[in-house]
């Protein structure tokens, strides 16, 4: 596989930077605006806006799956005292 390679596939910034001098650095170089830039550009940024609402919804889940293991623990002490009184 060659360097910067995936899967035989030029990446994402060797598609974005094509046209760049080989010694240039990244705070050098400025892509050319295109459709093809303006279309990764914008599945970027719809892939953040997507990324941060999956983060928050799993923030939520977590704290719900807490709250549910807090009360499975309740329970399951109630259950245990209830069970040695009866005794």
């Amino acid at each position: 596989m060659g360097l910067g390679l995936r899967d035989g596939k030029p990446t994402l910034a060797q598609l974005v930077f094509k046209d760049q001098p080989a010694g240039s650095t990244v705070g050098e170089a400025q892509p050319e605006s295109g459709p093809l830039v303006d279309m990764l550009l914008q599945q970027v940024n719809e892939l953040m806006q997507e990324k941060r609402a999956l983060t928050r919804a799993n923030e939520q889940l977590q704290r719900e799956n807490q709250q549910l293991q807090e009360l499975v623990g309740y329970l399951s002490y109630e259950d245990t005292n209830n069970d040695s009184e009866r005794v």
